[in-house]
């Protein structure tokens, strides 16, 4: 008698369902990671586009601004260079409003008169801003330029709590658009 029986045995169907979970148990995981790197690149991306908005609208409003000066000093029509930096810069804008860039605590305030924003989300810590002014002058050299300012901020940004901080220094510069005569 022939044995006519046609299928698979037991042994069989064990094996071929323990590499089938090994197989779903190994892409799950791989799966799972490039979940967890998309959220961290998503919030890291967060916080960078939070940085260059910040970084945007300081040197749009430095651009339009005048009466430059640096370290908290009154802007009222007294202009000062400041070559070895300052932890902050106050001048006029376009509204004739006084504005003021400053680090308070962790954060990038914008100040207009004494009502101060926080111009970076709290993820973003802030470990120093410094100012430098050059330009501004009547007389010599700096008669025949356009004052302009340089910017440089260091810091750190935490996407979230279960990876480390991602360290930035970053340095801008704006010119004064308005014609300095």
């Amino acid at each position: 008698m022939k044995n006519t029986r046609k299928g698979f045995s037991l042994i069989e169907l064990v094996v071929s369902v323990g590499l089938f979970a090994v197989v779903m148990l190994l892409s799950t995981g791989a799966y799972l990671s490039l979940i967890s790197l998309d959220r961290k690149a998503r919030a890291t991306n967060d916080l960078v586009t939070n940085l260059s908005f910040a970084i945007d609208t300081m040197e749009r409003s430095l651009r339009t601004g005048s009466e430059f000066t640096c370290g908290g000093e009154d802007v009222g029509g007294s202009t000062s260079d400041c070559l070895s930096g300052r932890e902050s810069i106050s001048f006029v804008n376009e509204q004739n409003q006084t504005i003021t860039y400053k680090q308070i605590e962790t954060t990038l305030q914008q100040c207009t008169g004494l009502v101060c924003d926080s111009l970076t989300d709290p993820r973003i810590t802030i470990e120093d801003v410094r100012f430098f002014v050059r330009g501004t002058g009547t007389t010599g050299p700096a008669a025949t330029q356009q004052p302009w300012v340089t910017f440089s901020i260091k810091g750190t940004i935490t996407p979230d709590s279960t990876n480390g901080p991602i360290t930035f220094t970053i340095q801008s510069t704006a010119s004064q658009r308005k014609i300095d005569l």
